[in-house]
């Protein structure tokens, strides 16, 4: 195994942010006194469903950070979900507003089957936003509405694939097919930072 890198010692302000083109290094910082009986590491905030993947080195028992991980330590009861190659492709070729609105639909489902609904309002709220905004741009570009001639089966498909993910899986096929820097990717990031908190603190 790779020893691990300063991506994976990233601290509360950025361990939330999912892809590379949205997230920014920060120093790393350890987990607050109010939180340590709680959670041996900063990744491990908001588990299971917020939190960041698991740590390799702490499944090894080899984790020399556990302070300042940006990694969950808390087992999981099962491997994450995650969509295959062709739903990848399938993601990539959806118009922006399509592939945002099918993210949001598996978040708000997500976060009402789970009842975390006032702990994800300003995530929910963040990815409503960004969907009207690329509603509006798709409308006055004068594109078409719908993506591409793809098979309807397809599509459920791949719906279905998302809702087994865990929130922040979820969240992060929107931040990774966004294509581009948004602001409303950013404030979707920092909003699932607030959120692993806050579904901590109801441990």
């Amino acid at each position: 195994q790779e020893e691990a890198g300063p991506i994976q010692r990233s601290a509360f302000n950025s361990f939330g942010s999912i892809c590379s083109a949205v997230s920014r290094p920060s120093v790393p910082a350890p987990v607050s006194e109010e939180l340590q009986d709680i959670v041996p590491s900063p990744g491990s905030l908001g588990h299971p469903e917020a939190c960041r993947r698991p740590c390799m080195f702490a499944a090894a028992g080899s984790c020399a950070s556990s302070s300042t991980c940006g990694f969950c330590h808390i087992p999981h009861a099962q491997r994450s979900f995650h969509v295959d190659k062709r739903q990848r492709e399938l993601l990539k070729k959806l118009r922006r507003a399509d592939m945002l609105e099918l993210v949001t639909r598996c978040l708000h489902a997500r976060a009402t089957m789970l009842g975390i609904e006032a702990e994800s309002s300003e995530v929910l709220g963040v990815m409503d936003d960004w969907c009207c905004q690329a509603r509006r741009s798709t409308v006055e570009s004068g594109e078409s509405e719908s993506s591409f001639a793809v098979q309807p089966h397809l599509l459920t498909d791949l719906e279905r694939a998302i809702r087994k993910m865990n929130f922040s899986t979820v969240l992060g096929v929107a931040l990774r097919n966004c294509r581009s820097v948004s602001v409303h990717a950013d404030q979707a990031t920092e909003a699932l930072d607030r959120m692993r908190f806050q579904l901590t603190k109801r441990l």
